[in-house]
């Protein structure tokens, strides 16, 4: 569309009409068709694509840069966050974000970039010092009552350190030191905070933290006046700074660092739950110790007693088993005299006994008659009939018998 084109048609044109002439415009200009760039490279992201987008900076502006795969497999030079490159492509407008960048058609290394010369200049002179050394490094307290965090009071990472410490230590006291944590502020308020907790004395340990950025963005935690607050607190820090791969001067003084800020706050409490079953052991283990030792202590007092008694003791037992013999015999002789005297009374109530037994009675001539079927003694005459059959028990024996005959 020209600018005629556009004076006839309407007052107006749409955004995607206006992201367009702004291309066009920009694949028109042969300066921007052939340039080359110098400047850092920072957050450099490289897409499962295949295709490298970075931020190419100097230290007033910046410009969004991409290469796409089929240039980079040609270019040799390696890639790296802090790395001075010279970037030789077009300029041009991505239409749907209208977003200005340059299409990288090659890239070669001008050198480490200034930052990074920087950070590893301080870096030299800080470990000279001691500043990193081991010895220096302060132990965190296993059990803290009071956490200060420094970072900022409006970002989403205090939050997320705020509800861990809360779900892993609920008891916990939490006190926020808020602070800028990129830009000229941050280079003044970073250390002032570590400073004021310092002075107020409230809390147990310090974390350190901030979300992920560009060399450029975490440059706050890579000064002189940050490292000599960190390495001269009383209070023990922890250094949460960016992602895992991003390093900084904090990182290296501060008594411990940690990966992200979350993992920050799960290290510096302890797991509440895992705090009551270890208390819950200890309190079993206690009670075990103390019965092994209660036992142990009683034999060895039952053992110093028997020996302090010895010979004594040892004497008196003897008497007393001398004693029980001689009361053991004296009661065997009473046992057989009260045996002899009812043995007799036995066998006088055996003669007596035998005097009036029915068996007795038998053998001077008389006999017991019997119904065989249901044993009734049979007394009278008038207890049979003809034919029944009766037992008949002599002195000797008995005798089967029918009745053939009655008679009164």
């Amino acid at each position: 569309m020209s600018e005629e084109d556009y004076k006839v048609k309407t007052d107006y044109i749409s955004v995607s009409q206006l992201n367009t002439y702004i291309k066009k415009l920009n694949e028109n200009d042969e300066v921007l068709q052939n340039i080359k760039v110098q400047g850092e490279v920072s957050n450099l992201k490289r897409a499962v694509s295949g295709h490298v987008y970075f931020t190419l900076k100097d230290a007033e502006a910046a410009m969004k840069v991409v290469c796409f795969r089929t240039y980079l497999a040609k270019i040799s030079t390696e890639i790296s966050d802090g790395k001075k490159v010279i970037v030789s492509g077009s300029i041009s407008l991505y239409v749907k974000d209208g977003i200005l960048q340059l299409y990288a058609t090659n890239i070669v290394s001008a050198g480490v970039g200034d930052l990074y010369q920087n950070f590893l200049a301080l870096k030299e002179k800080l470990e000279e010092r001691g500043y990193f050394a081991a010895e220096h490094k302060q132990l965190l307290p296993k059990y803290p009552e009071n956490v200060g965090i420094i970072t900022s009071n409006t970002g989403a990472v205090v939050h997320d350190m705020i509800r861990v410490l809360r779900r892993r230590y609920p008891g916990i006291s939490i006190y926020l030191y808020p602070s800028s944590v990129q830009g000229e502020k941050s280079l003044i308020e970073l250390p002032a905070a570590i400073k004021l907790a310092n002075l107020h004395a409230k809390v147990d340990v310090l974390i350190l933290a901030r979300g992920g950025g560009s060399l450029e963005d975490l440059w706050a935690y890579n000064t002189e006046v940050l490292a000599q607050a960190i390495f001269t607190s009383k209070i023990p820090i922890i250094s949460a700074i960016g992602h895992e791969t991003d390093v900084t001067i904090a990182d290296f003084v501060a008594d411990t660092r940690a990966a992200t800020p979350s993992v920050a706050a799960e290290l510096v409490v302890p797991e509440y739950i895992q705090l009551l079953q270890q208390l819950d052991q200890y309190a079993h283990k206690f009670i075990s110790m103390t019965e092994k030792i209660t036992t142990s202590k009683a034999n060895k007092l039952q053992q110093d007693v028997l020996q302090r008694l010895g010979n004594s003791l040892q004497a008196k037992l003897k008497r007393e088993q001398d004693n029980t013999k001689r009361v053991a015999k004296q009661f065997e002789q009473a046992v057989l005299h009260v045996g002899d005297k009812a043995l007799n009374r036995i066998q006088q109530a055996s003669i007596r006994l035998d005097l009036l037994s029915p068996l007795k009675t038998l053998s001077r001539g008389y006999a017991i008659c019997q119904s065989p079927l249901s044993g009734k003694l049979i007394r009278s005459v008038h207890e049979v009939i003809l034919k029944d059959q009766l037992s008949v028990q002599m002195a000797d024996g008995k005798l089967h018998c029918r009745v053939e005959g009655v008679s009164e």
